[in-house]
């Protein structure tokens, strides 16, 4: 799953850097506090993050991703500078149906292409990606026959 903070450019011009880094840590551990023991997020880059929730089938993804958003969503993040309304964006994929091993590029690729449409749609949403669906253009596009050759793209 790939997250990015909404309009975190405005927070930094509004507030200032040393604000939006605030903000980014508090993010940070809210969605820490949203996961499972066995989830993990990191910083991805700027102000997207990428949460791995192994185990979920499409449905679960979908469900880890709206638990995020709500949780961020919900209240204001406190700063020096008063409270700061914050909200996420989320693409998110899921493998279970795919019948193949994963190549961790194409989920990026269709967890930021999700991202993208989530951000496109209005923000402060969660779009899923299907895997399966997309193997055989996936496959296609970089001259692969198989399936099983998708774990070396």
């Amino acid at each position: 799953m790939l997250v990015d903070v909404d309009h975190f450019k405005a927070v930094n011009d509004t507030y200032g850097h040393m604000i939006g880094d605030q903000v980014l840590r508090e993010l940070a551990h809210r969605l820490t506090a949203s996961i499972r023991a066995w989830d993990s997020v990191g910083r991805y880059g700027g102000e997207e993050f990428l949460v791995i929730v192994p185990n979920c089938d499409s449905n679960g993804a979908l469900t880890a991703g709206e638990r995020l958003r709500c949780h961020v969503a919900s209240i204001p993040i406190a700063t020096a500078r008063g409270p700061v309304p914050a909200s996420i964006s989320a693409g998110v994929v899921s493998t279970s149906n795919a019948g193949c091993p994963a190549s961790h590029p194409l989920l990026l690729r269709l967890a930021d292409t999700a991202l993208y449409r989530a951000k496109a749609g209005g923000r402060n949403r969660v779009e899923h990606a299907d895997y399966a669906a997309a193997l055989p253009s996936m496959l296609s596009a970089i001259g692969r026959s198989s399936r099983s050759e998708i774990a070396q793209a």
